[in-house]
């Protein structure tokens, strides 16, 4: 029987919304992992927009959560509006409270929806974005079908894939916490059960659901995502962080990974929607 993940993410959701990546008003240290890896995710996104779309159009959150990217787009890109949609009515409150607070609240929308029907007419949207959440659903290429449907014809689709047998896969599985405990301090070591709530992909995983969604061409693939590396594998990045020099040693074996492509955690796909 197909194993139903939906309800049990979103109630983990649910009680993590008000600390998720850091909650709302925390200022991350520079000298940081977390800061260095939002400021690569960060330069990703600026190089993907700028490459392949207009980006004063319409941008759709796929999965917005508590509006950590919904914030982030709206900051850094001369974006009409922002429209963030998810599941949970309480990362959906923290985001609203997170856009008044910081004073973005106009230049938003926030919608309770479920990603395999969001209800928006078909190409709404000039770019569409999906991060930290591929990993999670019960029906992917449903989901990936319906972001193509509601984009503008020659718009694009963003989509974050952790990447299958990467370092952040093995040591998830070996040492992570079940998604479904998240916001809770119970700990599991059963591998198989944790993979039910957490889905690594290989690149042929996805590049065969985007082949089967009508109107779509894969573009381009960007490693590296270091905001999926989970278990022991964040450690030595974390303490490298913080060494005098550290950020910049992070850079450089940024480098090295993309020139061997080699992905120890994730990886962007760029999609265009075609006529």
């Amino acid at each position: 029987m197909k194993h139903n993940i939906a309800q049990e993410i979103k109630e983990a959701h649910d009680r993590i919304a008000e600390t998720y990546a850091g909650g709302i008003f925390r200022e991350l240290n520079p000298n940081s992992y977390s800061y260095w890896s939002i400021r690569i995710i960060l330069e990703n996104i600026k190089y993907i927009l700028t490459s392949y779309c207009n980006v004063d159009g319409f941008l759709l959150d796929a999965g917005c959560g508590n509006g950590q990217f919904t914030e982030m787009f709206v900051k850094n890109f001369d974006i009409k509006k922002v429209i963030g949609v998810d599941f949970s009515e309480n990362m959906l409150k923290v985001a609203k409270k997170r856009a008044r607070e910081k004073g973005y609240e106009k230049r938003v929308e926030l919608v309770k929806a479920n990603l395999e029907s969001m209800g928006f007419e078909d190409g709404t949207f000039d770019v569409v974005y999906l991060f930290g959440v591929l990993e999670h659903l019960d029906n992917p290429q449903k989901v990936i079908e319906e972001l193509v449907k509601v984009c503008k014809d020659n718009g694009i689709i963003i989509l974050n894939v952790p990447r299958k047998w990467s370092l952040a896969h093995i040591t998830f599985m070996l040492f992570g916490q079940n998604p479904r405990d998240w916001g809770t301090k119970k700990r599991s070591f059963k591998i198989w059960e944790k993979a039910r709530y957490y889905k690594f992909y290989t690149f042929g995983d996805v590049k065969g659901m985007v082949s089967n969604t009508n109107k779509c061409k894969l573009l381009e693939r960007i490693p590296v995502h270091y905001i999926h590396v989970v278990g022991l594998a964040s450690v030595p990045l974390h303490r490298l962080a913080k060494m005098e020099g550290g950020t910049n040693l992070l850079d450089k074996l940024d480098k090295v990974f993309r020139l061997l492509y080699r992905i120890p955690a994730g990886e962007f796909l760029v999609i265009r929607k075609y006529r």
